[in-house]
């Protein structure tokens, strides 16, 4: 259960700071 949380968290920072970077144009292609 511990790494089903540890995988949301990292997900959700990749994904909040991807939009915060700059939209399209962060770590997300």
């Amino acid at each position: 259960m511990s790494v089903d949380k540890v995988d949301f968290a990292v997900l959700w920072l990749f994904v909040t700071l991807s939009i915060m970077v700059e939209p399209g144009q962060g770590l997300v292609p």
